[in-house]
C-alpha cells in the first residue's frame, strides 16, 4: 500500500449523511481486510510447513493459487454485468474469501482431512480476492466524490498498513505461545482472518449501491487483447522478468527459515515486520523524490536495489544482522513498488490502462509461479540442504540482475502530489510485500480513470 507524503489527513470529519456513511463503512472494511491479510493471508505458507508437506509446497502455495485467481479475474467484468449490482459483487467475493479461511481452519483442527486441501482453499480464496478488484474500483469512484478522494484514501491507507502490521505482530505472538498446540494455532489464526473479512462484507453491504451498468463495466473486447507496443508493453515485460527472478527464491524464504534456521515464530514474524517496516519508513523520501527526479529515475534506484537483498542471505545467519538486512529490503522495495505503480499510469495511455493491468496481473501471476517451479526444480536438484538455498538465493539475485537490461525508459514527466494505492497481498521475507494494481474501469462518458486502485 502506496501513499506519497505531501497528503496531510485531516483530524475533522470529512462527510455527513450517506456519504458519511459510506466513507465509515470503507474505512472499516479496509481495517478489517489488512488485519486478514496481516494475520491470516500471510500466514499460509508457515501453515503449509505445519501440515508436513514439505518446502516446495510451501513454496508453491503463495504462487499458484494466485495464478488461478488471476485467471478468474479475466471472466469477473461479465459476470459483474449479469449480477448487475456492485455491491452485491463485491460482498460476496469477501463472502467468499472468508469461507476459504474457514476451510484452511477446518484443516488445521481435523488431522483427518487431506492437507492439500490446503490449495484448493488458498485458490478460492485467491479467486475471490483478484474477482472483486475491478468492481471495487468503479464502484468506489462512485462512492467517493472526486475533491475527498486525496484526502479519503490517505487516511484509508494509514489505517491499512496499521492494522497489516497489528495482524503480523499478533499471529507471531500467539504462535509463539501456541497455547491450544500449533495447528490449533494457526486454525485460531484463520478464524480470526475469517471473522474479519465476514464484518469487511457486511461493512461493503452498508454502502450505497449502484448498478454495474454505470459506469459501464468493462467489455469482452477491452480485455481481449494485449496491447503488445508502447512503453507500457515494456514495462510489463520487464516487472515479469524481475518476478521470475524474485520467485526463483521468494517462496522458500520461509522454508528456510522456519526448517534450516529453526527461527522460532515470534522471530519470524519479526523479521517480516522489519520489512514492512522499512517501506512505511521509506516512502515518504522516495514519494518526494519521485516528485522532483521523475518515477523513471526512481524505477533504476529500486531496480538496482533489489537485486543484492536475496544474495545478502548468505552473509550470514545471525538474527540481528537478518534483522536489519530485511528492513534494507524493504526500504529497496519501497522505491520499487513505488516507482512501478506510478509508472502505470504515467506510462500507459488511459485508453491501454484497462485491458494492459488486466492482463499484466495474469502474466505477473504466471512469472511468479514460473520462478516458483524453477526454483522447486533447483532445490530438488541440489537437494534439500542448507547449501542448497543459498545457492538458490544467490541464482535469484543473478537473475534480478540480468532482469535490468529490461528496464524501460518511460514516464519522463514529473510526478504530482496524489496519493496511489495498491492490493497489498502478503508480506514476505526478502520482498517487503507482494502487492498488485488493480485495473479501473472507465465511464461511458469517456473520462480518464482515477488513480486510484483497491486496497
Amino acid at each position: 500500500m502506496i501513499v506519497l507524503p505531501s497528503i496531510r489527513v485531516p483530524v475533522r470529519p470529512i462527510a455527513r449523511g450517506p456519504l458519511r456513511l459510506n466513507l465509515r463503512s470503507m474505512l472499516g472494511d479496509g481495517a478489517a481486510f489488512s488485519w486478514m491479510v496481516g494475520i491470516g493471508e500471510t500466514y499460509v505458507p508457515a501453515f503449509v510447513l505445519a501440515l508436513g508437506l514439505g518446502h516446495v509446497a510451501a513454496g508453491l502455495v503463495a504462487t499458484v493459487p494466485l495464478l488461478a485467481g488471476s485467471l478468474l479475474q479475466l471472466a469477473a467484468p461479465r459476470l459483474v454485468r449479469a449480477v448487475g449490482s456492485y455491491r452485491v459483487w463485491v460482498a460476496s467475493c469477501a463472502a467468499g474469501q472468508s469461507a476459504s479461511l474457514w476451510l484452511m481452519a477446518f484443516l488445521a483442527w481435523n488431522p483427518s482431512w487431506p492437507p492439500s486441501l490446503v490449495f484448493v482453499a488458498a485458490a478460492f480464496y485467491w479467486g475471490m480476492g483478484f474477482a472483486a478488484g475491478p468492481a471495487w474500483n468503479a464502484w468506489a469512484e462512485f462512492l467517493v466524490p472526486k475533491r475527498l478522494r486525496a484526502l479519503f484514501f490517505a487516511r484509508r491507507v494509514r489505517v491499512c498498513q496499521s492494522f497489516i502490521l497489528l495482524g503480523l505482530v499478533t499471529g507471531g505472538v500467539l504462535l509463539r505461545a501456541a497455547p491450544f498446540g500449533l495447528r490449533a494455532t494457526f486454525g485460531l489464526l484463520f478464524v480470526s482472518g475469517a471473522v474479519a473479512r465476514l464484518v469487511s462484507a457486511l461493512l461493503i453491504a452498508r454502502q450505497t449501491d449502484r448498478c454495474s451498468r454505470e459506469p459501464r463495466a468493462p467489455s469482452s473486447d477491452r480485455t481481449s487483447a494485449f496491447p503488445w507496443r508502447g512503453s507500457g508493453a515494456r514495462l510489463v515485460f520487464y516487472l515479469m522478468c524481475v518476478q521470475v527472478g524474485v520467485y526463483l527464491a521468494g517462496p522458500y524464504f520461509t522454508p528456510y527459515m522456519l526448517t534450516k534456521l529453526r527461527l522460532p515464530y515470534f522471530e519470524y514474524m519479526l523479521l517480516l515486520s522489519a520489512a514492512f517496516l522499512g517501506k512505511i519508513v521509506a516512502l515518504p523520501w522516495f514519494g518526494a523524490y519521485a516528485k522532483r527526479a521523475g518515477a523513471n529515475r526512481l524505477l533504476w534506484l529500486g531496480g538496482i536495489g533489489i537485486v543484492p537483498v536475496a544474495a545478502a542471505w548468505i552473509v550470514s545467519d545471525s538474527f540481528t544482522y537478518l534483522l536489519a538486512m530485511q528492513f534494507v529490503c524493504g526500504v529497496v522495495w519501497a522505491a520499487h513498488e513505488l516507482a512501478v505503480f506510478l509508472l502505470f499510469f504515467e506510462a500507459i495511455p488511459a485508453s491501454q490502462r484497462l485491458r494492459l493491468l488486466t492482463w499484466y496481473n495474469v502474466g505477473n501471476a504466471l512469472a511468479m509461479v514460473v520462478g516458483a517451479l524453477l526454483g522447486a526444480g533447483l532445490l530438488r536438484w541440489m537437494g534439500d540442504a542448507t547449501s542448497s538455498y543459498l545457492t538458490l538465493f544467490a541464482v535469484s539475485s543473478i537473475a534480478r540482475g540480468l532482469s535490468i537490461v529490461a528496464l524501460p525508459g518511460a514516464a519522463q514527466r514529473l510526478i504530482e502530489a496524489a496519493p496511489v494505492t495498491v492490493r497489498a497481498l502478503t508480506a514476505q521475507p526478502a520482498a517487503g510485500s507482494t502487492a498488485r494494481p488493480v485495473p479501473v474501469a472507465e465511464s461511458r462518458r469517456g473520462r480518464a480513470p482515477s488513480n486510484q486502485t483497491a486496497v
